[in-house]
């Protein structure tokens, strides 16, 4: 996805496209005007696209589990309100440390190890982006007998 929009330089205004966080600029051809006129004006407010929005993590209720158990980690609810397709990663950040799959998609899954002990806590950050900016969210699952 392409967002565009207006720099302004000594001398005039320039065109920007920027694809995922690599950007480039480039000066429009002399004489073709840049803005709402040919004298290098900026264009009026309704030809600007609006800023990129940062998307929202999010990582699910708390949950509790069972040595044994499946336990399934959601981010399905992510959004980003400006509709950039989001990409995901999902990192174990405390507890004893288990086998994560699908840590590049919005759900990811653990088996809870069978000798894990009640109380215990493992901790997961969901981190999303939008290619421009990221966002965080943790959730955490509780062992109870």
């Amino acid at each position: 996805m392409r967002r565009w929009g207006w720099l302004r330089m000594m001398g005039g205004m320039s065109l920007c496209g920027v694809v995922i966080a690599v950007g480039a600029c480039i000066a429009p051809p002399a004489g073709t005007g840049t803005g709402s006129s040919s004298t290098n004006e900026p264009p009026a407010e309704d030809q600007l696209l609006p800023a990129n929005q940062a998307p929202r993590a999010y990582a699910g209720n708390d949950q509790v589990a069972r040595a044994g158990d499946l336990v399934r980690l959601d981010g399905a609810a992510s959004a980003d309100n400006d509709g950039d397709r989001l990409s995901f990663i999902w990192q174990q950040t405390s507890g004893p440390v288990v086998e994560l799959g699908g840590r590049f998609s919005s759900i990811a899954r653990f088996p809870v190890p069978a000798g894990a002990v009640a109380g215990t806590t493992f901790t997961f950050s969901l981190t999303v982006t939008d290619g421009f900016v990221v966002a965080s969210d943790d959730v955490q699952v509780t062992i109870v007998p």
